[in-house]
């Protein structure tokens, strides 16, 4: 698949937009107690069901190196979303270098409801397209259900001795592995695949792989600051398995969640609307 192929996959993406929906805030004060990942959990699961809105930036790294191609894949984008009304709002630039030709692309998506559908607004090349659903704006999970249903895994995860700093904020960090199945929900499948830049051999290899997962958590907030995901070893030991050539030297996701309840009403551009419609 040449790189410009694989930039035209990336058109109707809209499951990015809604990863910081239902992210929640409503800082409230924590009896002192000793810190673990389940006291963690405990809060960060409170809080999140009070905030409305949250913006975030979304980093995707990937190198993939074989006999006669070296693959090196690179996406931003600053994301920002609403829970009432449901909508979201992605911007960013992806960049795909095939040996020695680099293709690129800035990209926008907005989806929104319009009526009793949610539509996706697409821009790549400059060209705008747009569809419609009847499900789900997004086809991953929002922060609540995940925590909810990793809940266990994560609570089984490390502590680090140290904090860290997360936009030059405090934070916790615990780290750890997780299912695969578990991870993709929340993440959404187009987001493990680098939003169609890479081709999975086997979706279903990695529904049962332990995929390394750091979760870094604002100490003063109690709320999510970044998510990293390491699938470089999982992805490389999964290609091995398939006879394949290709070695992973690196296959990495950031999540960076950069405030909440700081996003205006998010409207579809009326230009936009009319570049669609001709």
């Amino acid at each position: 698949m040449t790189g410009k192929k694989r930039m035209r996959r990336l058109a109707l993406t809209g499951a990015l937009l809604m990863l910081c929906t239902n992210t929640a805030a409503g800082c409230r004060q924590q009896e002192k107690q000793e810190v673990t990942p389940e006291v963690l959990m405990d809060a960060v699961d409170k809080n999140m069901k009070e905030v409305n809105s949250a913006s975030s930036s979304l980093e995707i790294e990937v190198e993939l190196e074989d006999v006669l191609d070296h693959t090196r894949i690179r996406m931003d984008m600053d994301m920002e979303n609403t829970v009432s009304p449901r909508a979201g709002h992605a911007k960013g630039r992806a960049e795909v270098k095939l040996n020695d030709n680099l293709v690129s692309s800035n990209m926008e998506i907005y989806q929104v409801e319009e009526g009793d559908k949610y539509v996706t607004y697409s821009s790549l090349y400059e060209q705008w397209s747009r569809t419609e659903s009847e499900n789900s704006p997004s086809s991953s999970g929002t922060e609540t259900d995940f925590f909810q249903s990793a809940r266990a895994e994560i609570e089984d995860f490390t502590l680090a001795k140290q904090p860290v700093k997360v936009r030059e904020k405090t934070c916790y960090e615990i780290y750890g592995d997780m299912q695969g199945k578990k991870l993709m929900d929340f993440l959404g499948e187009e987001m493990i695949q680098a939003y169609g830049l890479v081709d999975l051999l086997d979706q279903d290899a990695l529904d049962t792989l332990e995929i390394p997962v750091t979760v870094d958590i604002y100490k003063k907030e109690k709320l999510p600051a970044r998510i990293i995901v390491d699938m470089t070893d999982v992805m490389d030991e999964l290609y091995q398995s398939f006879g394949k050539t290709t070695n992973v030297n690196f296959y990495n996701i950031e999540l960076v969640y950069n405030g909440y309840d700081n996003v205006g009403q998010i409207q579809v551009p009326e230009d936009v609307k009319q570049a669609v419609n001709g």
